[in-house]
């Protein structure tokens, strides 16, 4: 069966199974999506770890509390690495990959950091990263350190069990998070889930929302290099596509609809936004695939890969509906010219 012969509501057919398969895809890679991903259930767990950082007791007075927890803030993104970033490229619109470098000073204090901020940055080592806009975790929140105004876990504490906290700690990075407890008996009614620290090998940029490899400068200093030409490659491609689309709203008011170079701009344009989502994760499976040993079973797809793709799809959907009725009105005034 030719693609020509198929009826409008035959594409739609295909378009919502292809659309079916998709979101399944996305699921089973863990997208972090509300649409389709069920709400995580609480569990009761036991918590015996160190805090990640230091506690502010409650007895301070409030002005000095807020100095002590923005500093606590100030010290965690700096461990983190996701503070004072430096020169990078960045592609996260596009949902592909990225480059960004930061201090990080894992055990100084921030008086000691500013010291040397001022005097002579150089002291400071500086990493760098390959960023992956499209793959994220699920954060916890639950410490100043994330925003919150919560003081600490508690002993017992009542959380979702799929969510994590990532920190850095003597420049090795891990996972806090809630794993199942082996019960000693059945009798044993202590909780059934207890927090653990996983070593992690990735970093995580906590304003991005993204995965972050660690590489050295000169891969670094490569990867800018491909990313300036992808972000030329893409923004021709764009241009593109408005031309084309302009090109085809002037040929309209100059009553040249049905034309052979309109059939092929609203083809081109159609088939570019429906391939365009298909690529973008094809892409990110494959950088899954080569980062194999980065990833865990905590990092999953970021919504934002959903929320870009369904746009592009709806569109692309659209422009081949044009193409189609297009198409047919070609055909109608050709048979009409052959009749007079």
């Amino acid at each position: 069966m030719k693609i020509k012969n198929l009826s409008t509501n035959q594409i739609f057919g295909f378009i919502i199974i292809g659309y079916i398969l998709y979101i399944v895809t996305l699921s089973l890679l863990g997208i972090s999506n509300s649409v389709w991903t069920a709400a995580p259930i609480p569990v009761v767990y036991s918590d015996t770890l160190k805090p990640i950082d230091a506690l502010i007791p409650d007895t301070v007075p409030f002005k000095k509390y807020n100095k002590l927890r923005d500093s606590i803030i100030k010290i965690r993104e700096l461990k983190n690495g996701d503070s004072w970033l430096g020169d990078g490229v960045s592609s996260y619109i596009s949902g592909l990959i990225g480059t960004s470098s930061s201090l990080a000073c894992d055990t100084c204090s921030l008086k000691f950091f500013y010291e040397v901020l001022s005097k002579n940055i150089n002291k400071i080592p500086v990493r760098y990263y390959m960023n992956l806009p499209a793959w994220t975790l699920n954060v916890k929140n639950t410490t100043y350190t994330d925003d919150t105004g919560e003081s600490s876990w508690t002993s017992h504490a009542v959380f979702n069990s799929d969510s994590v906290q990532f920190f850095v700690r003597n420049d090795q990075a891990y996972l806090r998070k809630i794993v199942p407890k082996p019960r000693l008996t059945k009798e044993d009614n202590q909780a059934k889930y207890e927090a653990v620290d996983v070593p992690v090998k990735f970093r995580y940029n906590k304003q991005n929302k993204c995965l972050m490899i660690p590489v050295n400068k000169s891969t670094k200093k490569t990867l800018d290099i491909v990313m300036i030409a992808l972000a030329i490659a893409l923004g021709t491609y764009f241009l593109s596509l408005i031309a084309s689309f302009i090109k085809f709203v002037i040929d309209l008011s100059k009553g040249l609809a049905f034309t052979n170079e309109n059939l092929k701009r609203l083809k081109f344009i159609a088939f570019s936004l429906l391939a365009y989502p298909v690529l973008i994760l094809l892409f990110n499976i494959l950088m899954r695939l080569i980062f194999y040993s980065y990833f865990t079973s905590d990092v999953i797809l970021s919504s934002t890969v959903w929320d870009n793709a369904w746009k592009a799809i709806l569109a692309g959907f659209v422009f081949y509906v044009l193409f189609r009725a297009f198409r047919q009105g070609k055909i109608l005034k050709e048979e009409q010219e052959l009749t007079v």
